[in-house]
């Protein structure tokens, strides 16, 4: 698969992650408030020769978000514990936090789930997601497919507080069906942008 694979969004786009995002995104993830809100979940070392050696363990797939207008890094979205003989995976996303629960996020992530169901030709994503994150996107996802399969009851902590850790998965054909016209408005040309050579298939979009 392609490195050089890019999709965009007039506000957002996706690109392959490079060693120059590595100290930025180690600020990130090490950040107070983000530490303990995504996959990792506080086992994020703080030492950057060990972040950039553990940063592909177990991913099949990740990618930067980054804001068209000025470069700005808004986060990296993950897909790891692939298995393609099921076509299934997991996805994880991280923001920074200025950009939680916003639309710039929600196109972000909406690409990559695109690439994860086009490209990748898989029929479900799984996440693993902290209750008060999930509550955040809790009514977008009801519409596109999403089901929740369980709670881990006080799984994880957050603030010291406990926290329970939500269960779920995003299905290829309702949330495509659903999403996918929405990222073709969104786009440059009418449809999600690609890389020269790139061999989605867009017009499964609709």
């Amino acid at each position: 698969m392609g490195q050089s694979q890019l999709s965009t969004t007039r506000r957002m786009r996706l690109r392959p992650l490079a060693p120059d995002d590595y100290l930025a995104l180690l600020a990130v993830e090490t950040a107070p408030d983000v530490l303990h809100t995504w996959r990792l979940r506080g086992g994020v070392p703080n030492d950057l020769a060990a972040y950039e050696q553990g940063l592909w363990h177990g991913i099949a797939d990740q990618r930067v978000i980054e804001r068209v207008s000025d470069g700005a890094l808004i986060g990296l979205v993950q897909l790891y514990n692939l298995d393609q003989r099921l076509a299934v995976g997991w996805f994880s996303i991280i923001l920074v936090p200025s950009s939680r629960g916003t639309g710039a996020a929600l196109e972000g992530m909406g690409l990559f789930l695109r690439r994860c169901f086009v490209t990748w030709g898989l029929r479900r994503v799984y996440f693993a997601s902290l209750e008060p994150n999930f509550a955040l996107f809790a009514s977008v996802a009801a519409r596109a497919g999403c089901s929740v399969y369980g709670t881990m009851k006080d799984r994880a902590f957050l603030n010291g507080e406990p926290v329970s850790v939500v269960i779920g998965g995003i299905d290829a054909k309702p949330w495509l069906d659903h999403y996918g016209p929405m990222l073709a408005r969104l786009s440059r040309t009418g449809e999600v942008g690609n890389a020269p050579g790139e061999d989605e298939d867009v017009a499964r979009l609709g």
